[in-house]
């Protein structure tokens, strides 16, 4: 018998990176690497607990399939010290909430969501 979620989930993924991807530039050390991705904003708020004021910031999320990020052809997983450039304006990978830097979208772990703040432009 057919697993119907799990057809739904892949065929949803496909669709999803067929129709709302856009390229994204993933620089790992001194290697760049041009990926599909798609991009998704939230707002972020915490206290400041040195200012004691609540400080209120964007984050950027991109989900890649879990085989397009790579450094030389190897796949790797997600770390800080990766930046990702979109559209001139480059966004470095962080954790949020002290939280892992990035997350499987799906049981199969075949799509990653990374989470990233902007820092400049190119």
């Amino acid at each position: 018998m057919a697993n119907y979620l799990e057809t739904g989930s892949t065929w949803l993924n496909e669709q999803r990176h067929l129709y709302s991807t856009s390229s994204v530039t993933l620089n790992v050390g001194v290697n760049s690497v041009d990926v599909l991705a798609t991009r998704s904003n939230a707002e972020h708020a915490y206290i400041n607990t040195y200012t004691n004021s609540i400080v209120s910031e964007t984050i950027r999320y991109f989900v890649f399939k879990t085989q397009d990020y790579t450094e030389l052809g190897v796949p790797i997983l997600p770390a800080p010290s990766h930046t990702i450039t979109d559209n001139g304006v480059i966004y470095r990978v962080l954790s949020v909430d002290n939280k892992p830097v990035f997350r499987y979208t799906d049981m199969a772990r075949e799509n990653m969501m990374v989470s990233t703040k902007e820092v400049g432009d190119a």
